[in-house]
């Protein structure tokens, strides 16, 4: 428990020790000896008492403000620091106080005490106080209520008039001597509202002691002596007089409302934090503005903002007096520091725009945009370029985006499907007649096949910001270089600089910096160099085009970050080395064509990832090993072409997944094994190019499920067995290459229903058997060959239908009887060759219509039994192209016998 807890409980028992009587005693005692001092600091109970209690009689009397006014001040507003006491705050300076007067309030004493007792055990809010009073105070009241107990037995004997009750309290800080005086005083008439009862006032002065003695005087009004011990010893309880004017003034209590507490706090914090964040983006600015003030700029770097040394003859004012330093200063150093040499194109451009008078019509964009395009014009000689093109261009009266835009042109780029690239409707977004004073920016800078020339690629292209398309291709006199500044064009998607035979260098790093860029071409051209790594940072590029450039070194792994590309063209280049397996991350790729390069090592196996992939050609490379399994996981892959590589072992199974499979070229590899059977379930193949391999074992039955399959060239392998009857259900077959195998048998009859077939190749193989008569059904035949094998009989008849027959070969075989007269039916016949057979009789002369074909290569009749006489046509005909035995039998044209050589089987072995 603390001192001011111990006291306050020690009060109490005091208090309840008091009789009111006793109290009333005491205090007509001290009315005898009190006397008024300036600075008296009553006890606690009579301090509070005077305090709370104030005549209104006393305020209306006087004009200063009394004792008990200054108390009530004080009490309503707690947090004013303690004056003299405690209790009390003077208006006028200290030196001046002087005797004041107060009046006592009429009040019964039980009201007193409560008051005082309430007064003196306070809540936590009134032990506020500060300062030695209220120390004073609370020490003394506790001291002169014992006091007044010894001398009420005193004074309940003798009932003097006056008591004195002196009171000293010692501490640190010296005596403090406490004194009652009361005196009555006058009454003031002027201001009594009762004039038969007398007013008593305090009167305050100055105390002495170590720290000012402090007294005060009070005088009893006679009525409280006449109540005394009334009541069975209790003095009889008197009403409390209201003075309903002391609540006049005083603010009325609020209500507790918690809500708007809580929202009055949180709007309280939403007001810091926006002053915090006010401070903190203040800061942001500040720090923003000394970066670009005090830190040095990059000298390799170019920038479009506008430079105080723009202008060629002095360096600009911050407030440009003319229309040419305020043009100057949007131009770039690299452009503004030309101007001023006469006769180069940005001396020209500049005059142009200079002697448009509507030149203040247009907005800084614009007056750059006009600029760019007119150095464009005559950087690249633009009085030469075709009429077509640049029909419009500077004419001051129209709009640049109104200026001649063609797309007259055979250089429009198409993939292997045919797609072919867009091409946008004009320069600008609008396309119709367009007002001279319009805000539209160039877009499309489209000049392919324009006639260009010049000997570089002027950099005021690049003041083009909003540029998305730039087309040169196919501007053979155009000497240039790719500049740097390329990346300046971060809004360009569509870069086409093909065909330009003369565009040397390298591929810049900076191309990484056109994010928007969606399609690059650069083939044909003379670039060299390797593709630099930054284009990995085309993150939106689909379409990469560099074939037929002299492009070297390897593909970096960072074609891997490209996962929006869809078309990657880089075959016919000097790349070398193995094919990253980072493609395989190509997830959006549907076309990949590297062939004709010096590419080596496996195919990664990565590329089975490719789900998208439609279209790949790796052939005529160094590319060795197996073909990967993970092929198999091509599903969307409708053509591939793998040829002319040294890829070894089998062909997997797993190609027969490649169920949308158009096209699969194996040809010009070492690979072996027989054909898998699970080939029969690639439903949708449409060409199959397996020759020039190891394969052996025979033709799998399952090729006649292969319903589309309309070409099948499985040549030059080590196959064996007879032709599978099933290949006859291949109805759309137009091409089947089976020559130099060791295939045995006769043909299937079911061949001659192939009505679509117009090439068949079986020589040099050990066929055997006859050509049935249903040959003639081979109507859009226009090539056979069966050199080379054992077929027998005759030649049959209906081989004169084959209309279209341009070349046949029958040689080396051993057919019999005549030479049919209807082979003279064959008017386009440019090769004949059935020489090395066992024909007799005479030369048809239907055969001579053949001799007259202006396409005829050679007409073969050596090495058979033929004989008779060759007249009319014959005679005429060139001797280099008709081979027969010269015998004296076929001598009818002694010419054609003295100067025929003898037939060589040459003719036929190249057929």
């Amino acid at each position: 428990m603390s001192n001011n807890d111990k006291r306050c409980k020690r009060g109490e028992e005091v208090e309840d020790e008091l009789d009111v009587d006793e109290y009333i005693e005491t205090m007509r005692g001290v009315n005898a000896r009190a006397e008024t001092q300036v600075g008296a600091i009553p006890s606690s109970s009579s301090a509070r008492f005077l305090g709370e209690h104030k005549s209104k009689r006393a305020h209306r009397s006087s004009a200063t403000p009394t004792i008990g006014e200054r108390n009530v001040e004080q009490r309503s507003s707690r947090s004013h620091p303690a004056t003299i006491g405690g209790l009390m705050q003077s208006d006028q300076p200290q030196e001046q106080a002087g005797p004041q007067v107060g009046a006592v309030p009429r009040t019964n004493g039980p009201k007193m005490l409560g008051e005082q007792k309430s007064k003196r055990c306070p809540t936590d809010e009134h032990n506020t106080s500060t300062g030695v009073s209220t120390h004073a105070q609370q020490a003394t009241a506790g001291r002169s209520s014992l006091r007044y107990r010894d001398k009420l037995a005193k004074a309940q004997g003798s009932q003097s008039s006056s008591e004195s009750v002196n009171a000293r309290d010692t501490g640190e800080e010296g005596v403090i001597e406490l004194s009652t005086t009361a005196t009555p005083v006058e009454e003031h008439t002027s201001n009594t509202s009762d004039p038969a009862e007398p007013e008593y006032h305090i009167a305050v002065s100055e105390g002495t002691g170590h720290n000012q003695g402090l007294d005060a005087g009070l005088q009893t009004p006679p009525a409280l002596v006449e109540e005394r011990h009334s009541n069975d010893g209790l003095v009889a309880a008197r009403p409390v007089e209201e003075d309903d004017n002391i609540l006049e003034g005083l603010p009325q209590a609020e209500q507790w409302d918690e809500k708007n507490h809580l929202a009055q706090v949180e709007e309280a914090r939403k007001e810091g934090n926006l002053k915090v964040l006010g401070y903190l983006g203040l800061l942001a600015v500040l720090v923003v503005i000394l970066l670009v003030v005090f830190l040095p700029k990059n000298n390799n770097e170019e920038s479009l903002t506008p430079s105080p040394s723009a202008s060629p003859s002095a360096s600009p004012s911050a407030a440009p007096s003319t229309q040419e330093d305020y043009i100057l200063n949007l131009l770039p150093e690299f452009s503004s520091t030309n101007i001023a040499v006469i006769g180069t194109p940005q001396h020209n451009a500049f005059q142009w725009l200079m002697n448009d008078t509507a030149v203040g019509l247009y907005s800084d964009t614009r007056l750059v945009q006009r600029y760019a395009l007119a150095v464009i014009y005559y950087a690249t000689e633009g009085d030469d370029w075709y009429n077509i093109v640049k029909e419009g261009w500077l004419n001051h009266d129209l709009h640049e985006c109104s200026w001649s835009f063609t797309k007259d042109t055979e250089l429009i780029f198409k993939d292997f499907f045919g797609q072919e690239e867009f091409i946008p409707e004009g320069p600008c977004t609008k396309t119709e007649p367009i007002a001279l004073e319009e805000e539209l920016y160039y877009e499309t800078l489209w000049l392919p096949e324009a006639n260009l020339a010049g000997s570089s690629i002027p950099l005021e292209i690049f003041l083009l910001k909003s540029l998305r398309t730039l087309n040169l291709e196919g501007n053979p006199f155009l000497s240039a270089t790719i500049p740097t500044e390329i990346g300046m064009l971060t809004n360009l998607e569509n870069l086409a600089l093909s065909f330009l035979e003369h565009l040397s260098g390298t591929l810049p790093s900076e191309i990484g910096l056109c994010y928007s860029l969606t399609s690059l071409r650069i083939d044909e051209t003379a670039l060299t160099g390797s593709l630099p790594t930054s284009i990995g940072m085309l993150q939106n590029i689909t379409l990469l085009v560099a074939e037929g450039s002299s492009l070297s070194g390897s593909i970096p792994s960072e074609i891997g970050l490209l996962t929006s590309l869809e078309v990657f063209y880089n075959g016919e280049s000097m790349l070398e080395g193995a094919i990253p397996s980072e493609v395989g991350l190509l997830e959006s790729l549907e076309q990949l064509s590297l062939f004709s390069t010096h590419l080596s090592g496996q195919i990664p196996s990565e590329l089975g990832r490719l789900s998208q992939l439609e279209f790949i050609s790796l052939f005529h490379n160094d590319l060795n090993g197996a073909l990967p399994t993970t092929f198999g996981g091509l599903s969307s892959l409708l053509v591939m072409s793998v040829r002319h590589n040294t890829l070894s072992g089998a062909i997997p199974s797993e190609v027969g997944l490649l169920s949308s499979l158009w096209v699969l070229y194996l040809q010009g590899n070492s690979l072996s094994s027989s054909l898998p059977t699970e080939i029969g379930a690639m439903r949708g193949l449409e060409s199959l190019h397996l020759f020039d391999n190891h394969l052996t074992g025979s033709v799998p039955s399952e090729v006649g499920l292969m319903n589309y399959l309309f070409e099948f060239k499985v040549n030059h392998n080590e196959l064996t067995a007879m032709i599978p009857s099933e290949i006859g259900h291949l109805f759309d077959l137009s091409i089947l290459h089976l020559q130099d195998n060791m295939l045995s048998g006769t043909l299937p009859k079911e061949m001659y229903t192939l009505a679509n077939m117009e090439e068949l190749q079986l020589q040099r193989n050990q066929l055997t058997g006859t050509l049935a008569a249903e040959t003639g059904l081979w109507f859009f035949m226009y090539w056979l060959s069966l050199g080379g094998n054992r077929f027998s009989s005759v030649i049959p008849t209906e081989i004169g239908l084959l209309g279209d027959m341009e070349i046949l070969s029958l040689a080396a075989n051993e057919f019999t009887g005549t030479l049919p007269s209807e082979i003279g039916l064959m008017s386009g016949l440019a090769y004949l060759d059935v020489s090395e057979n066992d024909l007799t009789g005479g030369v048809p002369q239907e055969l001579a219509a053949v001799l007259s074909n202006p396409h005829l290569e050679v007409v073969n009749l050596t090495s058979n039994a033929l004989s008779g006489e060759l007249t009319g046509d014959f005679c005429t005909a060139d001797q280099s192209l008709f081979r027969f035995d010269c015998t004296s039998v076929l001598c009818g044209c002694s010419c054609l016998c003295q100067n025929s050589s003898a037939p060589a089987a040459n003719a036929t072995n190249a057929k």
